[in-house]
């Protein structure tokens, strides 16, 4: 089943672990790269011969190994790079941003509890909002959000985790919501991202 698409998947990994730097990573790419694993693994369940099941099996070993290989690796960089306070040169997926911005504030936290404490400020407790109900801390105001282009039109709305509706929206439509509504119409080839966000208020 091999084909221009496991050849990308392999360069993508390639090109990670050469460079010390996080390179360059679309949400769409990466779905494709995601949607080629499933339908590898579907050919192997209906292979009609020991031959061509070795074959898939050994492809979806090689495609898995090198997912998860690049995943971790722009992990591990993503982490390096917010410890030292700064963004990573690369393009990120959604996932990946909200997984940045959650270190940055961390590590920004933690940089604040160092100065207070040298400065002689205590602290008791953490100063995040907690939800009493379900006894987590509540991260309504961390939600992040990213800016789209409509490439098609929605047809119907979506409720984002802000709790406001979004849509619907037609072609070349710009929006600015909350990340994990986005990357539902990323997915599904609906929208784009807009990389430059400071185009649009909240």
């Amino acid at each position: 089943m091999s084909n221009g698409m496991y050849g990308e998947i392999e360069e993508t990994w390639a090109r990670e672990v050469r460079n010390e730097k996080l390179q360059d990573l679309e949400d769409v790419r990466l779905s494709k790269m995601i949607v080629y694993l499933s339908k590898v693994r579907l050919s192997l369940a209906e292979a009609k011969d020991d031959l061509h099941e070795k074959l898939l099996n050994q492809e979806g070993q090689n495609l898995e190994f090198m997912l998860r290989d690049l995943l971790i690796l722009r992990r591990d960089k993503i982490i390096r790079t917010a410890m030292t306070l700064t963004k990573p040169e690369g393009l990120m997926t959604l996932p990946e941003e909200e997984f940045y911005n959650r270190l940055i504030r961390a590590f920004k936290g933690h940089f604040e509890f160092v100065t207070d404490s040298l400065r002689g400020v205590t602290h008791s407790r953490a100063s995040r909002p907690m939800d009493i109900e379900h006894g987590e801390y509540d991260e309504s105001e961390e939600l992040e959000y990213v800016t789209v282009r409509f490439i098609k039109g929605t047809g119907i709305p979506a409720e984002g985790l802000d709790g406001r509706t979004y849509g619907p929206y037609e072609k070349e439509d710009l929006a600015r919501m909350p990340a994990s509504t986005a990357l539902v119409w990323i997915n599904q080839n609906i929208a784009v991202r807009v990389i430059s966000e400071d185009t649009l208020e909240k």
